[in-house]
């Protein structure tokens, strides 16, 4: 690279953010970095107890895969045997990563021995968390015991902060908020076992000391971890865990910042990627659905608009009679709330819960999708049109509520802030 193509990326990157990578790798080379200091055991367990379903509204049924069947990035699936896997192995072909003992900064993204990092992390993502809580949620007590063993023998052979499934803080985000979806499905959010607060908080402990380098990217990474340290943060509070309120208020101050930063008023993500607006977007669900099941305070008017408005980005791109949207941008397969059997291109479930959530229209300005659409809020308790003390009225209503979709409605709207138009 040319001096002069080098200063026009700077520019681009922007001053700061150079400045905030610099600093971050240099303080992880001299060994003086705050989070190389973080100190966890990570639990045994148990995690998670029976539910009590008489306690309970009655939910949709579980979808069908983690059950004989294990599902990667929502397409690729593998007999699912007895035993818990293989954490850091590649889920599609088998090979081991290296270093799986040394401290997660030692390793490279790329050197893994593993092929991608992505698929090592895959199974460490905790999608099957959120399969066997519904399983289990449904009666099925064999799928509890899955899911504490499996738990368990995750925390055993990922010590904390060693290995690769804790390199990346989004990594680490993304489990908080499975573990959180979790707990709301068996109705522990409110009550949970130590060993499940244990485990979230050395999370916690590991995300936070690195969020200003998530923010340097200006991408999801941000989002994710601001997301994380506010719903982890919350629960972890409401329970008496100290310095867990925080963790919250700075995953509330940078969320905010990072919205309003990264969204354009007409909606569209910095990071161009259908795939990627779509796990800003659900990170925004499940912050919002924490928020009202908590009766937390309501974020900002200009949050809760631009929130709006990348639900309406993604529901214009969307075709209401499939679901699918133009695969713009880069895959990696993220899907953050695999809640139905909807197919992994299905958006709808996704913009049927923004719009319930961030909407202030009665019975929330809806897509079609039929009982997908229904199926996805009702794992969540999501009805509706929302209001500050509820979540709304009805879940067909919000399913079976027309708008013009797909390619009429892309054709018909202009995203001029994101260059689309």
């Amino acid at each position: 690279m040319s001096r002069l193509a080098y200063l026009r990326t700077v520019r681009k990157l922007g001053l700061g953010n150079v400045a905030r990578v610099a600093s971050y790798r240099l303080r992880l080379r001299l060994g003086r970095h705050p989070v190389q200091k973080v100190r966890r055991t990570l639990p045994a367990g148990p995690f998670f107890r029976a539910p009590d379903p008489a306690a309970l509204p009655p939910v949709p049924r579980a979808p069908d895969f983690w059950r004989e069947e294990a599902l990667f990035f929502g397409r690729h699936r593998a007999p699912l045997g007895d035993s818990p896997p293989d954490w850091h192995r590649n889920c599609l072909t088998g090979e081991r990563a290296q270093g799986v003992d040394r401290p997660w900064w030692e390793l490279s993204d790329f050197a893994t021995g593993a092929g991608d990092i992505k698929t090592v992390w895959e199974l460490s993502r905790f999608d099957w968390g959120l399969a066997f809580a519904q399983q289990a949620r449904g009666g099925d007590e064999g799928a509890l015991t899955r899911l504490n063993a499996w738990l368990a023998d995750w925390c055993e052979h990922n010590p904390a902060y060693r290995g690769p499934n804790w390199k990346c803080g989004q990594e680490a985000s993304i489990r908080v908020l499975h573990l959180a979806v979790a707990a709301r499905i068996l109705g522990q959010e409110a009550a949970s076992e130590p060993a499940l607060l244990a485990l979230v908080e050395a999370h916690l402990a590991r995300i936070r000391p690195t969020l200003s380098y998530a923010r340097a990217q200006d991408n999801n990474h941000g989002t994710s971890e601001a997301a994380a340290l506010y719903v982890g943060g919350h629960w972890l509070a409401g329970q008496g865990v100290a310095g867990a309120a925080d963790h919250a208020a700075v995953g509330r101050r940078y969320l905010e910042e990072r919205v309003l930063r990264l969204v354009a008023p007409d909606g569209t993500f910095s990071q161009y990627s259908v795939n990627y607006h779509r796990l800003m977007l659900d990170t925004l669900s499940v912050v919002e659905c924490w928020r009202r099941w908590g009766y937390l305070p309501a974020f900002s008017e200009a949050y809760r608009a631009r929130a709006l408005q990348a639900a309406r980005w993604l529901e214009a791109m969307t075709d209401p009679d499939t679901g699918d949207a133009p695969n713009l941008g880069a895959n990696d397969g993220a899907n953050l709330l695999p809640l139905t059997g909807a197919d992994f291109r299905d958006y709808r479930p996704s913009v049927g819960l923004a719009l319930a959530l961030f909407s202030r229209e009665e019975g929330g300005a809806g897509v079609a999708g039929g009982g997908l659409v229904g199926e996805h809020l009702g794992w969540l308790g999501v009805v509706g049109a929302p209001g500050e003390g509820g979540l709304g009225s009805s879940a067909g209503e919000v399913a079976a509520v027309g708008a013009t979709g797909g390619k009429e409605r892309f054709e018909l709207t202009h995203f001029s802030d994101g260059g689309f138009v």
